[in-house]
């Protein structure tokens, strides 16, 4: 099962050039809050964790001390921006209006300008091409299941034993 994510342009953020929806559950008039997405890297045979900080839009019950948000990266680009993960459809939806609002204008501004021939960095982020979708790795849910099933059979394993050995005793006792 693939969760829903979408990438975001570092100076979307940057610039709060997003709407103002909870990005965890769609509720309208969020409120802008201190975030930190991560990802580890690996390098000279060490493990480093890569953090970059922005504010995204939550409501008052995902964000603050105790907020439980789950908003994280599958992955970022240091230049470009975050895949991010566990974001709501609404917020999606909410943001496919918002970067469509922002081509429009653009475009009435901009009638003359060919979206291909510029910057990637000086277009609304509607009209960038977004890095390829990431492929999730499956491997730690394989791993997880295979020990879940171990320890399944081990405890029917065990139960099948006891009850068993109870039958055979039960049917021993009762013979004589």
């Amino acid at each position: 099962m693939a969760l829903p994510h979408v990438f975001i342009w570092w100076d979307e953020f940057d610039r709060r050039d997003l709407p103002c929806v909870c990005m965890r559950c769609g509720k309208k008039k969020a409120e802008w809050t201190k975030w930190r997405f991560e990802r580890s890297v690996y390098k000279n045979m060490r493990n480093y964790r890569r953090i970059r900080k922005v504010e995204i839009p939550l409501c008052t019950e995902h964000a603050g001390l105790f907020g439980f948000a789950m908003i994280t990266c599958v992955t970022y680009d240091d230049d470009r921006g975050v895949w991010a993960i566990n974001v709501c459809d609404e917020y999606q939806e909410a943001l496919k209006k918002y970067r469509k609002s922002e081509v429009k204008a653009w475009k009435e501004e901009n009638p003359d300008e060919d979206p291909d021939e510029g910057e990637d960095t000086d277009l609304p982020p509607g009209l960038r091409k977004a890095p390829e979708e990431p492929k999730q790795s499956t491997t730690g849910l394989k791993i997880g299941l295979a020990f879940f099933l171990v320890i399944l059979a081990v405890v029917l394993g065990g139960f099948v034993l006891v009850c068993g050995l109870v039958g055979v005793l039960f049917f021993a006792v009762r013979a004589r």
